[in-house]
């Protein structure tokens, strides 16, 4: 019976000897040194471990090793990780861990395990308030608006684009409308002389097959109306006295249209006949007035 005891013992002993060094090389690396930057972190601000380890943690992987991927990055409800870089420099392990934490006081980063790497746990304490000149905690100073990143862009943009809102919209009352009403005023007369022309061009082409009455009678009608909107006064109603009293025209042109509405009067009226060459001759009349006018700009008024 002592004979297998001993048997056991031994086999016991050997079994402690041989698990002594795998647990010593199995235990994670310590590093000769951390540094954490910046040295005092916030809650929810970016910072960096610095963790120096000797050459002989350094992994099977090549060197250097970058990962960067959040999927397969480490994260706890205290903080998560999100860079890891080892390389070696200066005959040293260098590793260079990124981080953001989400609680204060004294925190554990997440294990980070990687291929042939594995530090152990990784303590780093956090801060949320400053400790004031009575030793008493308070929140910390508010960042200068001009200091904070992006505030001189902001203020300065907004500035700019009020001051060019002004411009545009001064502009817009001082010269824009007075052009726009003017480009306006220029296509609506030149779409009445475009449709004046239109008519003259039909009673020219059915002078011979039209009656005398009722050609002066479309050509007065349509003189009026195209009158009335170069003028302002209304030829509608006024009579062939009534428009050269009103001398809105120049060059004559009153005299010209007086007597072509007097002698539509006077065949539409008395019966009288009008000949198609003197009808003729009241349609090139007014295709002369109407380019007159054109060409006066504005009402061609006297």
């Amino acid at each position: 019976m002592n004979r297998p005891k001993a048997c056991l013992l031994r086999l016991a002993v050997l079994a402690a000897g041989l698990s002594l060094p795998a647990a010593a090389f199995s235990a994670p690396p310590e590093p000769r040194s951390s540094t954490l930057v910046p040295h005092t972190v916030y809650v929810g601000d970016p910072a960096r471990l610095i963790l120096i380890f000797d050459p002989s943690a350094a992994p099977m992987a090549p060197l250097p090793l970058v990962v960067d991927t959040s999927a397969i990055l480490p994260r706890t409800d205290d903080a998560t990780v999100s860079r890891i870089e080892l390389d070696l420099a200066d005959g040293e392990l260098r590793a260079l861990i990124d981080f953001v934490a989400f609680r204060s006081g004294t925190i554990e980063l997440p294990e980070i395990r990687l291929e042939g790497f594995a530090p152990g746990a990784m303590k780093v304490q956090i801060a949320s308030i400053l400790a004031g000149e009575d030793g008493q905690g308070e929140l910390s100073s508010a960042q200068e608006p001009l200091a904070a990143s992006g505030t001189a862009l902001l203020i300065y943009g907004s500035v700019f684009a009020l001051l060019a809102f002004v411009a545009c919209v001064s502009w817009l009352a001082l010269k824009g409308l007075p052009l726009l009403r003017g480009a306006a005023d220029r296509r609506r007369r030149a779409l009445a002389s475009r449709s004046l022309r239109r008519v003259v061009s039909s009673l020219r082409a059915g002078c011979d097959a039209l009656d005398p009455a009722e050609a002066l009678a479309i050509l007065s009608r349509e003189l009026r109306a195209f009158l009335t909107f170069r003028t302002g006064l209304n030829y509608l109603a006024m009579t062939s006295e009534d428009v050269r009293r009103a001398c809105r025209l120049s060059g004559g042109d009153d005299v010209f249209v007086a007597a072509l509405f007097r002698r539509g009067d006077e065949v539409r009226f008395g019966g009288k006949g009008c000949p198609p060459a003197e009808i003729l001759d009241f349609l090139r009349g007014v295709e002369d007035l109407a380019a007159r006018m054109d060409a006066a700009g504005g009402n061609g008024g006297c």
